[in-house]
Protein backbone atom coordinates (compact mmCIF):
# COMPACT_ATOMS: atom_id res chain seq x y z
CA UNK A 1 0.00 0.00 0.00
CA UNK A 2 1.05 3.27 -0.95
CA UNK A 3 1.12 5.37 2.27
CA UNK A 4 1.46 8.90 0.72
CA UNK A 5 -1.54 7.86 -1.52
CA UNK A 6 -3.49 8.29 1.73
CA UNK A 7 -1.65 11.14 3.08
CA UNK A 8 -2.98 12.55 -0.52
CA UNK A 9 -6.89 11.84 0.51
CA UNK A 10 -6.40 13.75 3.64
CA UNK A 11 -4.25 16.35 2.44
CA UNK A 12 -4.99 19.54 4.81
CA UNK A 13 -4.85 16.76 7.76
CA UNK A 14 -1.46 16.08 6.85
CA UNK A 15 -0.35 19.41 6.00
CA UNK A 16 -1.73 20.93 9.55
CA UNK A 17 0.60 17.91 11.06
CA UNK A 18 3.77 19.09 8.67
CA UNK A 19 2.78 22.89 9.27
CA UNK A 20 3.04 22.35 13.12
CA UNK A 21 5.88 20.31 13.66
CA UNK A 22 8.02 23.06 11.58
CA UNK A 23 6.45 25.61 13.54
CA UNK A 24 7.83 23.56 16.84
CA UNK A 25 10.71 22.86 15.19
CA UNK A 26 11.50 26.92 14.54
CA UNK A 27 10.64 27.63 18.17
CA UNK A 28 13.21 24.81 19.56
CA UNK A 29 15.52 26.89 17.26
CA UNK A 30 14.66 30.65 19.12
CA UNK A 31 14.90 29.05 22.51
CA UNK A 32 18.29 27.59 21.41
CA UNK A 33 19.55 30.82 20.07
CA UNK A 34 17.91 33.13 22.97
CA UNK A 35 19.70 30.96 25.32
CA UNK A 36 23.21 31.61 23.52
CA UNK A 37 22.70 34.96 22.95
CA UNK A 38 21.72 35.59 27.42
CA UNK A 39 24.58 34.10 28.09
CA UNK A 40 26.49 36.21 25.47
CA UNK A 41 24.43 39.10 27.18
CA UNK A 42 26.26 37.53 30.84
CA UNK A 43 29.84 37.82 29.54
CA UNK A 44 29.65 41.13 28.51
CA UNK A 45 27.28 41.99 32.04
CA UNK A 46 24.45 43.83 30.10
CA UNK A 47 21.51 42.99 32.46
CA UNK A 48 18.49 44.42 30.66
CA UNK A 49 19.99 42.54 27.22
CA UNK A 50 19.72 39.53 29.45
CA UNK A 51 16.67 39.43 30.63
CA UNK A 52 15.12 39.79 27.25
CA UNK A 53 16.51 36.95 26.01
CA UNK A 54 15.78 35.03 29.12
CA UNK A 55 12.01 36.05 28.60
CA UNK A 56 12.04 35.27 24.99
CA UNK A 57 13.66 31.74 25.47
CA UNK A 58 11.00 31.34 28.18
CA UNK A 59 8.40 32.22 25.92
CA UNK A 60 9.68 30.23 23.30
CA UNK A 61 9.82 26.77 25.52
CA UNK A 62 6.61 27.51 26.61
CA UNK A 63 4.79 27.37 22.66
CA UNK A 64 7.02 24.68 22.03
CA UNK A 65 5.73 22.23 24.46
CA UNK A 66 2.28 23.77 23.71
CA UNK A 67 2.63 23.15 19.83
CA UNK A 68 4.30 19.69 20.42
CA UNK A 69 0.69 18.77 22.32
CA UNK A 70 -1.23 19.89 19.67
CA UNK A 71 1.53 17.49 17.16
CA UNK A 72 0.80 14.75 19.27
CA UNK A 73 -3.03 15.26 18.97
CA UNK A 74 -3.17 16.10 15.07
CA UNK A 75 -1.01 13.37 13.94
CA UNK A 76 -3.02 10.70 16.72
CA UNK A 77 -5.86 11.89 14.60
CA UNK A 78 -4.31 11.36 11.21
CA UNK A 79 -3.00 8.11 12.12
CA UNK A 80 -6.39 7.11 13.39
CA UNK A 81 -8.29 8.39 9.31
CA UNK A 82 -5.16 7.21 7.91
CA UNK A 83 -5.98 3.50 9.39
CA UNK A 84 -9.91 3.97 8.42
CA UNK A 85 -9.12 4.50 5.07
CA UNK A 86 -7.07 1.69 4.70
CA UNK A 87 -9.61 -0.79 6.22
CA UNK A 88 -11.85 0.81 4.01
CA UNK A 89 -9.83 -0.35 0.90
CA UNK A 90 -8.96 -3.56 2.24
CA UNK A 91 -13.07 -4.26 2.65
CA UNK A 92 -13.71 -2.97 -0.93
CA UNK A 93 -11.12 -5.12 -2.50
CA UNK A 94 -12.55 -8.18 -0.26
CA UNK A 95 -16.62 -7.06 -1.76
CA UNK A 96 -15.13 -7.51 -4.75
CA UNK A 97 -13.26 -10.40 -4.94
CA UNK A 98 -14.93 -14.02 -6.17
CA UNK A 99 -14.43 -17.04 -4.34
CA UNK A 100 -11.99 -18.75 -5.47
CA UNK A 101 -9.77 -15.44 -5.04
CA UNK A 102 -11.03 -14.72 -1.21
CA UNK A 103 -10.16 -17.86 -0.23
CA UNK A 104 -6.41 -17.74 -1.57
CA UNK A 105 -6.28 -16.36 2.47
CA UNK A 106 -7.46 -17.93 5.55
CA UNK A 107 -9.94 -15.27 7.38
CA UNK A 108 -7.12 -14.87 10.19
CA UNK A 109 -4.97 -13.66 7.58
CA UNK A 110 -7.98 -10.74 6.35
CA UNK A 111 -7.74 -10.28 10.42
CA UNK A 112 -4.01 -9.33 10.80
CA UNK A 113 -4.19 -7.10 7.59
CA UNK A 114 -6.92 -5.20 9.21
CA UNK A 115 -5.59 -5.55 12.58
CA UNK A 116 -1.39 -6.27 12.87
CA UNK A 117 -0.72 -4.80 9.61
CA UNK A 118 -2.52 -1.65 10.62
CA UNK A 119 0.01 -1.31 13.39
CA UNK A 120 3.00 -1.66 11.73
CA UNK A 121 1.79 1.19 9.48
CA UNK A 122 1.52 3.18 12.39
CA UNK A 123 4.68 2.84 14.00
CA UNK A 124 7.24 2.10 10.58
CA UNK A 125 5.36 4.24 8.28
CA UNK A 126 3.50 6.87 9.72
CA UNK A 127 5.28 7.77 12.85
CA UNK A 128 8.54 7.18 10.86
CA UNK A 129 7.68 9.36 7.77
CA UNK A 130 6.31 12.51 10.29
CA UNK A 131 9.84 12.20 12.11
CA UNK A 132 11.64 12.39 9.00
CA UNK A 133 9.90 15.60 8.95
CA UNK A 134 10.61 17.27 12.16
CA UNK A 135 14.47 15.73 11.48
CA UNK A 136 14.49 17.71 8.35
CA UNK A 137 13.47 20.55 10.03
CA UNK A 138 15.43 20.46 12.90
CA UNK A 139 18.67 20.33 10.39
CA UNK A 140 17.49 23.37 8.00
CA UNK A 141 16.67 25.63 11.46
CA UNK A 142 19.93 24.32 12.79
CA UNK A 143 21.92 25.37 9.57
CA UNK A 144 20.26 28.92 10.13
CA UNK A 145 21.14 28.66 13.24
CA UNK A 146 24.92 28.16 12.57
CA UNK A 147 24.77 30.67 9.44
CA UNK A 148 23.40 33.37 12.33
CA UNK A 149 26.83 32.90 14.30
CA UNK A 150 29.33 31.72 11.95
CA UNK A 151 28.63 30.87 8.35
CA UNK A 152 31.23 28.76 7.74
CA UNK A 153 30.13 26.10 10.32
CA UNK A 154 26.75 25.44 7.29
CA UNK A 155 29.49 23.72 5.12
CA UNK A 156 29.86 20.98 7.85
CA UNK A 157 26.64 20.92 8.73
CA UNK A 158 25.35 20.28 5.14
CA UNK A 159 28.14 17.68 4.66
CA UNK A 160 26.63 15.52 7.80
CA UNK A 161 23.05 16.09 6.82
CA UNK A 162 24.52 14.18 3.42
CA UNK A 163 25.79 11.65 5.31
CA UNK A 164 23.12 11.12 7.34
CA UNK A 165 20.75 11.09 4.45
CA UNK A 166 23.19 8.60 2.59
CA UNK A 167 23.70 5.82 5.53
CA UNK A 168 19.99 4.99 6.48
CA UNK A 169 19.55 4.25 2.70
CA UNK A 170 22.14 1.61 2.76
CA UNK A 171 20.18 -0.36 5.47
CA UNK A 172 16.28 0.45 3.79
CA UNK A 173 16.23 -2.94 2.02
CA UNK A 174 16.63 -4.48 4.84
CA UNK A 175 14.60 -2.97 7.46
CA UNK A 176 11.74 -3.84 4.77
CA UNK A 177 12.80 -7.22 4.45
CA UNK A 178 12.49 -7.39 8.64
CA UNK A 179 9.51 -5.47 8.16
CA UNK A 180 7.56 -8.18 5.71
CA UNK A 181 8.83 -10.56 7.40
CA UNK A 182 7.47 -9.19 10.74
CA UNK A 183 4.19 -8.91 8.71
CA UNK A 184 4.14 -12.73 7.40
CA UNK A 185 4.61 -13.80 11.52
CA UNK A 186 2.03 -11.85 12.28
CA UNK A 187 -0.31 -13.63 10.05
CA UNK A 188 1.07 -17.10 11.39
CA UNK A 189 0.67 -16.32 14.73
CA UNK A 190 -2.92 -15.12 13.95
CA UNK A 191 -3.61 -17.97 11.70
CA UNK A 192 -2.35 -20.09 14.79
CA UNK A 193 -4.95 -18.63 17.46
CA UNK A 194 -8.03 -18.63 15.64
CA UNK A 195 -7.07 -22.40 14.72
CA UNK A 196 -6.51 -23.16 18.29
CA UNK A 197 -9.33 -21.04 19.77
CA UNK A 198 -11.74 -22.73 16.74
CA UNK A 199 -11.44 -25.81 18.15
CA UNK A 200 -12.02 -25.03 22.05
CA UNK A 201 -15.15 -27.13 21.82
CA UNK A 202 -13.05 -29.86 21.13
CA UNK A 203 -9.91 -29.88 23.20
CA UNK A 204 -13.04 -29.58 26.25
CA UNK A 205 -14.73 -32.70 25.27
CA UNK A 206 -11.31 -34.54 25.19
CA UNK A 207 -9.86 -32.96 28.56
CA UNK A 208 -7.31 -31.16 26.77
CA UNK A 209 -7.85 -27.53 27.76
CA UNK A 210 -4.37 -27.28 29.20
CA UNK A 211 -3.21 -27.60 24.96
CA UNK A 212 -4.32 -24.14 24.53
CA UNK A 213 -1.38 -22.82 27.19
CA UNK A 214 1.28 -25.53 25.74
CA UNK A 215 0.99 -24.08 21.47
Amino acid sequence: MELLKYFKKLKWEFLLVVFLIVVNAGFLTLAGISSANALSSVAKLRAAEFFMWVAIMGGAYIIYAIVNCLVNVEQTRLSQNVDKLIRNSIATDLSKANYATFHKQTVATYSSWLTNDITTINNFGITDFLMIVRQVSEIVFGMLTLAYFNISLVVTVVVLTVIMGIVPNMFSKILAKRSLEYTHANERLVNTINDILNGFNRLFLANLPQTIVKK
